[in-house]
C-alpha cells in the first residue's frame, strides 16, 4: 500500500517551470446547481463501546477546551465482475481524510470550509470532494480504505463536534449496469494508534498493510452516527481537486559528522551511522506547500525529529515540528498536515542501529491552473519580481487563498485574499478558486452577523467582490454579492458617530504590520485607526454602486449608501484634514476612549500621520482632485509618515498610478522587493523588516499584479473585459516590455518599446472585446 509515494492523484503530464507546476489544457466545469447531494452513504464512526473517549472532539485549535485527538481508518470491500465505464467517489468527514482506492492514493481533503481567526464555533455547511476513480478499480474484490482524523489538525480546518465519514462509490458498467453503495455499518474501522497527537507518531503501533489495503486483524465494525444534528449541510466542492507532485531532495546539508551519513546521489537511500545524537537537512530546492513522507529503517524506540523549515534552523511556530518515535523495521511515515517546506530539519537519537531514510520526498500541494500570463522586460530583476510572485501565489493557492501555509489561517484575511485574486486573475486566470472563497466568507458572514474578526477587512471584501465581476465576467453571484453587500455597509453604518466618522468600530484592525511607539497598526488605538476606517468605508460605498446596480430592487438602498458617502467625505476633509501639514490625520484624541480591550488600545493624545490613510485618501477620491497629486507626492517623499509594509503597498501602487505618479516612482518602489528576493528567491517574506516572519506570503506580491496592469497598462472598464483602458506606463528607464492579460475571450498582446524618445505601442486582442482609446 502506497502510505507515502506517489504516483498517482493527477500528477501526471505535470509540467515544471520556474519552480512552478503546471498543466496544459486543465479543464474544469462548476457542479449544476447548488443543491445538498441526496446520500446513499451515512456518517459513520467508530463504534462507541470501543472507542468511548474518541468520539467528540473541538470544532477548531483555537477552542481552549481540550479533547482526545484521534486518527482512524475505514475499510470497506466489494466485487466488481463487469468492466466499469465510469466511476466516482465521493466523500466528506470531519477532520482531513486521505482516501486510497486499492492501495493507491485517491487524494487529500477536506476542501477548507469558512470561518475566522478565533472562531471557536463549527460551521452550518461544510464541502465534499468528487473523485473519477475508474482507473484505480480492477476486476474482482477492491477495496476503499479512508484515513480520518478526529479534530482539526491546522487553524483553518473547521470540524462539527463528532467524528464522521460519509462515502458514496456511483459505479457504472459498460452494459448500463450501476453500483451504487456508500458508508454504512458494514465499514470496518480500527484506530490508528500510532498518531498519539497530530504531530507525534509512535511505529510500535502502527497498523499492518499489504500491496492494496489495511490488514483487517481485530477491526470493529463502523457505527452509523445516529445524532446526525450537528453534522454540516454538503455542498460539492466548486473547485477542481488538488494535485500532488512527488519532489525529491536536491541536496543534503550535513555540518556536524560528515563520515556517519552515506547517500545515493538519486536520494533513493540515506543511511546515517548509529552513535550520539546527529542533525542534518534534506534541502528541497525552494519553498513548496507540501507533505512530508518518508520510509524509515531502524532499531525500536530511536527517535526522529522533523522541523519543517524555510531557512535552515528556522523553526516555525507550533505545528511545525513533527516527532517519530520508530518501531522495529519499516516505519511509514507522513505528516497529516501541508506545510512550508524547504528544508527538512531531521534530528535523530536513541539509536542503537544504522538508520536508514528510504524514499524521503514531499508531496508538493498545487491548485492546478494553466499561466497565459505573460510580463517581460529588459530589467531582468523586474521579471524574477513578477515570477517571484507568481510562485508565492502559486504555493498559497490551495483550497482557499492561504496567508501561508505555516500559519494556514482561517479563511477571515480579505485584504490578503483581494490582492492574490488580482495576482491571479493576470498571471493564472483561474475564476473557481476566488469565486469559492467568495461564496464561504459570504455565508460566514451572514451566519455571524457580518462580524469578522479583522472588521476592515470585510470592507476591502466588498472590493475584492467587485473586481471578481469586473475580471471575470461573471455576475451569476451578484444577488449574494449584493445581501452581503448590504449586510456589511449596514453594520459598519452604524459605527459612524454624529460626527461623521467611525466612531464605534469594535476596533481598528486590520492596518499594516507596522510599529509605531507603544502601538502596533495591527490593532491601532482608535486615533490612530479611526481615519483609516473611516476612507475603506468610503471606498465600500463607492464600490457598492457597481454591484449593487448588478441586481434590481437596491435602486433606492444604493441613492442612500452614495449620500452616506458624500456625508462621510465631508467628515474626513472637515475633521481629519490639516492645512499646516496638508496631509490627513490618522484620527481624533478620544478622551473616553479609555476602556481598553486586547485588539483596541488606550487612547493617547497624539497626532499619528501614515502613509495608509494618505493613500486611502487619494484612492477614493476623498481628497479634492486638485490635491491629490501634491498628497502622495508627501507620501512617497516624507520618510516620518509612518510607512507601509509590502502589503500596503498594494494600495500606494494604485494611488500612484491614479495621480499619473507612477513613471516617477513605480519603478524605484518595485526595485525594492529585490532586496526580498535576494533575501529569499523562491518565496515573499511577509514583511520588509520588523519580526519574525514566514517567506511564503502573498499579500506581498503586488508587483506581480501592478507590472501588467500599470506597465502594460490594461484593466478592465466593463465586466469580463468586454470594454478596457489601455494606458500603458513605460518609465524611461525601462527600454522596453511586452506581455499578454488573459481575458474571459483570449489573451490581450501588448509590445512597448523606447525608440528615438517616443513610445511605440502594439497591441492585439480578441474581436469580442472593445478598447477605450487612452485620451
Amino acid at each position: 500500500m502506497e502510505i507515502i509515494s506517489n504516483n498517482t492523484m493527477e500528477s501526471k503530464g505535470v509540467i515544471e517551470k520556474n519552480e512552478m507546476f503546471f498543466w496544459d489544457n486543465v479543464e474544469y466545469s462548476l457542479p449544476a446547481g447548488n443543491e445538498e447531494r441526496k446520500w446513499k452513504g451515512e456518517w459513520i464512526w467508530a463504534p462507541k463501546d470501543k472507542y468511548p473517549e474518541f468520539q467528540e472532539c473541538v470544532p477548531t485549535l483555537f477552542c481552549k477546551e481540550k479533547k482526545n485527538f484521534g486518527v482512524f481508518i475505514f475499510q470497506k470491500k466489494w466485487n466488481i465482475e463487469k468492466k466499469i465505464d465510469n466511476a466516482s467517489l465521493f466523500i466528506a468527514s470531519e477532520g482531513g481524510y486521505k482516501a486510497y482506492i486499492n492501495g493507491r492514493v485517491i487524494g487529500f481533503g477536506n476542501a477548507q470550509p469558512g470561518g475566522d481567526y478565533g472562531n471557536c464555533e463549527s460551521l452550518k455547511y461544510k464541502f465534499f470532494e468528487k473523485y473519477n476513480i475508474a482507473d484505480y478499480l480492477i476486476q474482482g474484490e477492491n477495496v476503499i480504505s479512508v484515513r480520518v482524523c478526529l479534530g482539526p489538525v491546522v487553524l483553518s480546518e473547521v470540524c462539527c463536534t463528532k467524528g464522521g465519514l460519509r462515502c458514496d462509490l456511483l459505479l457504472k458498467a459498460e452494459d448500463g449496469t450501476v453500483l451504487n453503495f456508500g458508508t454504512d455499518d458494514t465499514w470496518k474501522c480500527i484506530r490508528e494508534e500510532c498518531y498519539i497527537e497530530s504531530n507525534i507518531w509512535n511505529g510500535l503501533r502502527q497498523l499492518e498493510t499489504d500491496e492494496y489495503s489495511y490488514i483487517e486483524n481485530g477491526w470493529y465494525n463502523a457505527e452509523k452516527v445516529q445524532d446526525i444534528a450537528c453534522f454540516p449541510k454538503l455542498y460539492e466542492t466548486p473547485i477542481p481537486n488538488l494535485r500532488y507532485v512527488k519532489k525529491k531532495p536536491l541536496d543534503l546539508i550535513n555540518p556536524f559528522a560528515k563520515e556517519r551519513i552515506i547517500w545515493k546521489k538519486d536520494f533513493s537511500e540515506i543511511i546515517i551511522k548509529k552513535g550520539s545524537p546527529i542533525s542534518f537537512w534534506l534541502d528541497f530546492g525552494a519553498i513548496f506547500c507540501a507533505v512530508p513522507g518518508m520510509t524509515i529503517v531502524g532499531n525500536e524506540d530511536a527517535k526522529i525529529v522533523l522541523h519543517m523549515e524555510e531557512f535552515p534552523g528556522k523553526i516555525e511556530r507550533t505545528g511545525t515540528t513533527e516527532t517519530y518515535i520508530l518501531g522495529q523495521g519499516k516505519n511509514e511515515i507522513e505528516s497529516l498536515r501541508r506545510h512550508s517546506i524547504h528544508y527538512i530539519q531531521i534530528v535523530i537519537s536513541n539509536f542503537e542501529e544504522d538508520i536508514i531514510l528510504k524514499e524521503p520526498q514531499i508531496l508538493v500541494s498545487v491548485y492546478p491552473s494553466e499561466m497565459p500570463g505573460e510580463f517581460h522586460c529588459s530589467n531582468k530583476n523586474l521579471e524574477k519580481i513578477y515570477l517571484l510572485g507568481c510562485r508565492t501565489n502559486q504555493i498559497c493557492r490551495q483550497t482557499y487563498h492561504m496567508d501561508s501555509p505555516i500559519h494556514q489561517e482561517p479563511l477571515g484575511c480579505m485584504g490578503d485574499y483581494m490582492i492574490e485574486s488580482l495576482m491571479n486573475y493576470y498571471t493564472f486566470a483561474d475564476p473557481f478558486l476566488t469565486r469559492f472563497d467568495i461564496l464561504k466568507i459570504a455565508m460566514y458572514l451572514k451566519d455571524r452577523n457580518y462580524k469578522m474578526f479583522h472588521p476592515s477587512y470585510c470592507l476591502l471584501f466588498i472590493q475584492m467582490m467587485w473586481e471578481y465581476v469586473l475580471y471575470t465576467g461573471d455576475k451569476n453571484l451578484r444577488e449574494i454579492m449584493a445581501e452581503t453587500t448590504e449586510g456589511i455597509l449596514n453594520l459598519f453604518l452604524e459605527y459612524v458617530g454624529e460626527n461623521g466618522l467611525v466612531e464605534r468600530a469594535p476596533n481598528y484592525m486590520f492596518m499594516d504590520w507596522v510599529k509605531e511607539k507603544e502601538f502596533n497598526r495591527h490593532h491601532p488605538p482608535k486615533c490612530m485607526g479611526q481615519g483609516y476606517m473611516s476612507v475603506l468605508l468610503v471606498g465600500a460605498l463607492e464600490c457598492s454602486k457597481n454591484l449593487l446596480e448588478l441586481v434590481a430592487g437596491y435602486e433606492e438602498k444604493n441613492c442612500y449608501y452614495q449620500n452616506k458617502k458624500n456625508e462621510i467625505k465631508v467628515a474626513i476633509n472637515k475633521l481629519l484634514w490639516k492645512d499646516e501639514k496638508q496631509l490627513y490625520v490618522d484620527g481624533l484624541f478620544d478622551a473616553k476612549e479609555k476602556k481598553a480591550t486586547k485588539w483596541l488600545p488606550n487612547d493617547v493624545d497624539e497626532e499619528f500621520y501614515s502613509q495608509h490613510m494618505n493613500t486611502l485618501a487619494v484612492l477614493f477620491n476623498i481628497a479634492p482632485k486638485e490635491k491629490q497629486m501634491a498628497v502622495m507626492e508627501k507620501v512617497m517623499e516624507d520618510k516620518s509618515l509612518s510607512q507601509a509594509q509590502p502589503y500596503f503597498m498594494h494600495f500606494i501602487f494604485n494611488a500612484l498610478a491614479k495621480t499619473n505618479l507612477f513613471n516617477k516612482y513605480g519603478i524605484t518602489q518595485l526595485e525594492r522587493w529585490n532586496t526580498l528576493m535576494l533575501e529569499n528567491p523562491s518565496g515573499l517574506k511577509e514583511v520588509w523588516n520588523g519580526f519574525d516572519c514566514d517567506y511564503s506570503h502573498a499579500w506581498g506580491g503586488t508587483p506581480t499584479y501592478q507590472m501588467p496592469a500599470r506597465i502594460l497598462g490594461v484593466e478592465p472598464v466593463e465586466p469580463g473585459f468586454k470594454t478596457f483602458s489601455f494606458k500603458p506606463c513605460l518609465p524611461e528607464s525601462l527600454e522596453e516590455a511586452t506581455g499578454k492579460i488573459p481575458t474571459p475571450y483570449g489573451s490581450i498582446s501588448v509590445g512597448l518599446k523606447w525608440e528615438n524618445n517616443i513610445l511605440k505601442k502594439e497591441i492585439d486582442f480578441p474581436k469580442e472585446l472593445k478598447m477605450l482609446e487612452p485620451v
